[in-house]
């Protein structure tokens, strides 16, 4: 496995210049991690043992509705985060599935370090409260466009934001991650190869 550790760091200075002093101590607490493509970070039912950052591949996180019907509520890529964090928090069986999509390069911090770390360091609390606001604001930014957006737009919005998930992800996750049929999507992206 590759040193997970630089690029990790880099993203860290990159996005909290402010905590440059507190990132090398930060960044201990983490361990490097691979999953292999379907393989799985968290299972529902089990406890979620970890909070990852993805330096390279793509994750979802799956849950089914009440009649066992699939449904990817996020998916990740390089450069993000992923957990079902209620759940880590709480250290209580998740309600959804987390798996790798495509092999993945991971850097990962189990709940004891992680509390560990939040009780010495303000900087980390300081960064997770700025990641859960992130977290918050992208929520209620797709929730608007599932809302006030088409499937076309919705589908642009990915390709333009995060276009790694739809190189690398089966059309039906993508389908359902963006809320609409695996024949609306392949519809979708027949009509943009026609005009390319």
């Amino acid at each position: 496995m590759k040193n997970n550790v630089k690029p990790f760091k880099e993203m860290l200075r990159a996005a909290f210049p402010a905590l440059e002093d507190s990132i090398d101590h930060m960044a201990s607490f983490f361990e490097p991690m691979h999953l292999k493509k379907n393989e799985y970070l968290v299972r529902i039912g089990k406890k979620c043992q970890y909070i990852v950052f993805i330096n390279s591949g793509v994750m979802r996180n799956y849950l089914f509705d009440n009649e066992g019907n699939e449904i990817v509520k996020y998916m990740t890529c390089n450069g993000d985060f992923n957990t079902v964090y209620r759940h880590f928090i709480k250290q209580e069986p998740s309600l959804e599935h987390v798996q790798a999509v495509t092999d993945c390069d991971l850097m990962a911090i189990d709940y004891p370090r992680f509390d560990q770390l939040k009780n010495e360091s303000e900087a980390f609390r300081s960064m997770t409260e700025h990641l859960l606001a992130e977290g918050l604001a992208c929520k209620e930014e797709r929730l608007v466009s599932y809302l006030t957006q088409d499937a076309q737009k919705r589908y642009e919005n990915l390709l333009r934001e995060q276009p790694l998930i739809i190189q690398y992800s089966p059309m039906q996750f993508v389908a359902s991650y963006l809320g609409m049929s695996r024949e609306t999507l392949s519809r979708i992206r027949n009509r943009r190869m026609a005009k390319a």
